[in-house]
């Protein structure tokens, strides 16, 4: 785990298994609230589900935390969303981010939120799907998602595999993505928008 306070990092990770398709991240779980916590001392910790997580998501990921929160000052719960769709992390790993929040008596509130990213090609149903067929083994042999379920429907489906025997049949090789976990989408609050200008005109 990371800690904006702590500095600290745990080989503990949470079980993988909570994800969502459509480019878009969303929250597995309602946020929860733990009171009454008088020896946990940080303020932002994020955990990241992936069995072997590459350092370099996750550098650019708390690069991009330190800027925004520590440096721009952005409240980090509102920050969040927009880090999640501002970096390439949703691809690799979901995240889960504890929040220590301050009462006015004093109190610590932790707020737990688990996020995954969803993608109709990608991540179906915020699920990862193996690349090789496992009759056949041919590498990235499966249909696209998108032709075989409506786009962001949530519903448990199969992929078949594609590839053509020299018997001439289709191979029977296929894998099915269960449904999408309940959860919620995430909006990103501080994602601006970018124009292209064509410099060229008026210059002829």
């Amino acid at each position: 785990m990371w800690g904006s306070c702590t500095g600290q990092r745990s080989s503990r990770r949470p079980k993988e298994g909570y994800q969502r398709v459509s480019g878009a991240f969303h929250l597995r779980i309602p946020l929860a609230d733990v009171n009454s916590a008088p020896s946990i001392h940080f303020t932002d910790v994020f955990a990241f589900g992936a069995p072997k997580v590459v350092a370099y998501f996750i550098t650019i990921w708390m690069m991009t935390y330190a800027d925004k929160v520590i440096v721009c000052g952005m409240p980090s719960g509102s920050c969040v969303p927009s880090l999640l769709y501002s970096s390439d992390i949703g691809c690799h790993t979901s995240i889960l981010f504890l929040n220590n929040i301050k009462g006015e008596q004093g109190e610590d509130t932790i707020r737990v939120a688990r996020y995954a990213w969803e993608h109709d090609r990608q991540r179906p149903n915020t699920h990862t799907f193996p690349i090789t067929c496992p009759v056949c083994h041919v590498v990235y042999p499966w249909n696209r998602a998108d032709f075989v379920v409506q786009k962001g429907c949530g519903k448990r489906f199969t992929l078949a595999c594609r590839t053509k025997l020299e018997n001439g049949r289709n191979c029977s090789g296929e894998y099915t993505i269960d449904g999408r976990p309940s959860s919620t989408l995430v909006e990103a609050p501080y994602i601006g928008s970018w124009y292209s200008y064509n410099l060229n005109e008026g210059m002829q």
